[in-house]
C-alpha cells in the first residue's frame, strides 16, 4: 500500500498545487479590486512605516501613522470611511489591520508591501 503512495503523489500533487495557486491568485485579485473601489470612494490611505521610511517615498495621498503610534493616533482617522493600510513590508500592514479593527474600524484592508491601489497593475515596489 505504501509503495503506491509516491506514484499517487505524481498524479495528485500537480492538480492540487495548481488549485492552490489559482485560489491565492483569486484572493489577491479580489483584494486589489476592493482596494481600488475603496480608494476611488475616498478611503484613507495609511502608511504604517516609520517617518524615515515614509520620507524616502510613499504613495500619493497617503498619511503616515507609524504602527507603533497607531493606537494613539487612530483618532485622526474617520471610522466611517474605509481605511487601506500598507507598509514597506507586508507584515506590519497586516498587523495594523487587526489593531484598527480592535479599535472599532469596520472596513480596513491591508494592501500589503508597497502597493499602489490605483495603478492598472498593482505590483510590489
Amino acid at each position: 500500500m505504501f509503495d503506491a503512495l509516491p506514484k499517487m503523489l505524481v498524479f495528485v500533487l500537480p492538480p492540487v498545487l495548481a488549485a492552490v495557486t489559482v485560489l491565492f491568485w483569486w484572493l489577491e485579485v479580489g483584494r486589489v479590486n476592493v482596494a481600488r473601489r475603496w480608494y476611488a470612494a475616498g478611503a484613507a490611505l495609511v502608511a504604517v512605516d516609520s517617518p524615515d521610511v515614509f520620507a524616502h517615498g510613499h504613495l500619493e495621498q497617503a498619511i503616515n501613522i507609524p504602527f507603533v503610534e497607531l493606537a494613539q493616533r487612530a483618532g485622526e482617522l474617520d471610522r466611517r470611511r474605509p481605511v487601506i493600510v500598507y507598509g514597506r513590508g507586508g507584515m506590519r500592514a497586516a498587523r495594523a489591520v487587526y489593531r484598527l479593527r480592535a479599535l472599532g474600524f469596520r472596513r480596513v484592508l491591508s494592501l500589503g508591501a508597497g502597493r499602489d491601489p490605483v495603478s492598472p497593475r498593482s505590483e510590489r515596489s
